[in-house]
């Protein structure tokens, strides 16, 4: 213990300078990333948000000096290995080094984290397992650094290697990029297939992190330069071979067990007609073929378009279509049997005026198949992957200015504007600590009260809502901010092509006072059901 102390206070008075830049970085990012949430007029912006795009790298280049430095400290290639003439050992050596990387940069970043969440509004002692968890994570950050570092004998090497790593990175995204524009051009883009898989992600950043491991301990107990070099080379291709094996597609019957048909608690899925008395009297029910897929060739594929609605939805509850898969029969002939096609829609309760909603599935099929059947009378049947949810908890409050937070929830900025001296509000970004939040459901219910921007007829912001999150597991996401950017709601419509609204004075706005409401819903269960539609056909 004595040397492993005796190595690490050496390597601290030799480099205070490189300590005390990643240090400097990581305040000036803890300090600069709550400013850069302030949010102001569009056309002005915020100059916080610059300085934390200039500090991101900052602080990952003090990260890798810094670590180059320490290993090089006691080269381990070539033949000027002097520290092995001490009376060094190396698991010793090797203690230090992991001391000093847990002390000097672990701990910075774990700090850095905890401050910003107490600049957010959250308590740190709330959120240890996404910490530690974050503190994973950044680990495929150190460990690849230490890792180029321990294989280079000097900083120039070091710098080299890591920039032609990076080219070969931007290489290969390039060529997806541009795979993918190939692909858009001749109109190829196909259905959407759902696959309800078990990432394997923690699966490929353990073989990421034990390869470097292996590959620094080698090169510390044995100098194997050659086999730690072929070690970190094949890094990449070994975490995607791992992460390939490990994504498991699982049976949809297992995940969205088939719900009893005599269970009531389980919603039922039905056709939905503006016109019922139409419907019984033509005898059929259709669908129009629409071209709402992006740039899909006509000549390949049909677009299939039903409207559903559903029956049963507890007041609260939400039911979210996760996939359904289309399953078509002619009375002669071949059916068609689609695969599980990746569905978004949310199926409610019906509103206090007793409104019925509908939403609208659509699935592409073979242009062959659809002049097939075109013509035919078809048994349309339908089935649904759904997740209910049910309302956990909620929020209420008036809309405030500026940076407010919803406790154990987000942290929010209120976009603003001053016409007329009177304070408006035109939209709001959210932000949460270590991960998005599990569904979250934000509405805003009238436009007051004030005189400046009156509930008027027909306003898009009233009754406006927005719904984010998931239920995803993961108790932290990878990043270096703790905040993870997410909910960004405007009150009103913006320009379809840029995005943003065209002129500033019409931009759709609410006043302060305004009230909020926030539900945060909880996962009830996956369930699969579905419907079968008599005499279905093609419209023209």
């Amino acid at each position: 213990m004595k040397q492993i102390l005796h190595i690490f206070a050496r390597d601290v008075r030799r480099l205070w300078v490189e300590i005390l830049l990643s240090l400097v970085a990581g305040a000036l990012f803890a300090w600069a990333i709550p400013k850069s949430w302030v949010l102001g007029p569009p056309s002005i912006g915020n100059p916080y948000r610059g300085i934390v795009d200039l500090l991101i790298p900052l602080l990952l280049l003090s990260w890798g000096l810094l670590i180059a430095r320490l290993i090089h400290g006691e080269v381990l290639v070539g033949d000027r290995q002097f520290w092995i003439t001490r009376p060094y050992e190396w698991p010793k050596l090797l203690a230090a080094k992991a001391l000093f990387v847990a002390l000097l940069l672990y701990l910075p970043f774990l700090l850095m984290q905890v401050a910003i969440l107490l600049q957010a509004g959250f308590n740190p002692l709330s959120y240890i397992p996404g910490l530690l968890y974050r503190l994973l994570l950044i680990s495929m950050v150190f460990f690849p650094l230490i890792g180029v570092a321990a294989v280079t004998s000097n900083l120039v090497r070091t710098v080299l290697t890591m920039l032609g790593v990076c080219v070969v990175l931007v290489a290969l995204r390039s060529l997806e990029y541009f795979f993918h524009l190939a692909v858009l051009s001749q109109g190829n883009n196909g259905p959407v297939t759902y696959r309800y898989v078990q990432y394997g992600e923690p699966a490929a950043i353990a073989t990421a992190l034990l390869l470097c491991g292996v590959a620094v301990v080698l090169l510390y107990a044995r100098r194997r330069v050659l086999v730690a070099r072929l070690l970190l080379g094949s890094t990449p291709f070994l975490v995607l071979l791992t992460y390939s094996i490990c994504v498991r597609i699982v049976s949809m019957d297992r995940i969205y067990p088939p719900a009893a048909q005599t269970e009531p608690s389980v919603i039922r899925i039905i056709p939905f007609e503006q016109d019922e008395a139409s419907r019984v009297a033509a005898g059929t029910w259709g669908a129009s073929e629409q071209g709402s897929f992006y740039n899909v060739d006509a000549k390949k594929w049909a677009t299939i378009k039903v409207r559903l609605r559903a029956s049963g939805v507890d007041p609260g509850d939400r039911w979210q279509l996760n996939a359904f898969r289309p399953a078509l029969t002619p009375a002669h002939g071949a059916p068609l049997e689609l695969d599980w096609q990746e569905g978004q829609e949310v199926f409610e309760a019906p509103g206090a005026s007793g409104q019925l909603n509908y939403v609208v599935v659509d699935f592409l099929i073979p242009r062959s198949d659809y002049d097939r059947l075109k013509s035919s009378t078809l048994t349309l049947h339908l089935d649904f992957a759904l997740t209910q949810a049910t309302p956990a908890r909620s929020w209420r409050f008036p809309l405030p200015e500026g940076n407010f937070t919803i406790p154990d929830l987000a942290s929010c900025s209120s976009r603003e504007i001053r016409p007329r001296s009177t304070l408006e509000i035109t939209g709001l970004i959210c932000r949460y600590p270590l991960r998005m939040p599990v569904m979250s459901l934000t509405t805003f219910p009238s436009k007051g009260p004030c005189a400046a921007a009156p509930v008027t007829a027909g306003d898009p912001a009233a009754g406006n809502s927005s719904t984010g999150g998931d239920f995803n597991t993961a108790p932290a996401s990878f990043g270096i901010s703790p905040m993870e950017d997410g909910l960004s709601l405007s009150f009103g419509t913006y320009n379809s092509v840029s995005g943003t609204p065209t002129v500033e004075s019409q931009l759709p706005r609410v006043c302060l006072g305004t009230p909020l409401v926030v539900t945060q819903y909880r996962k009830v269960r996956a369930v699969q059901t579905g419907v079968t539609i008599e005499n279905f056909r093609f419209g023209d």
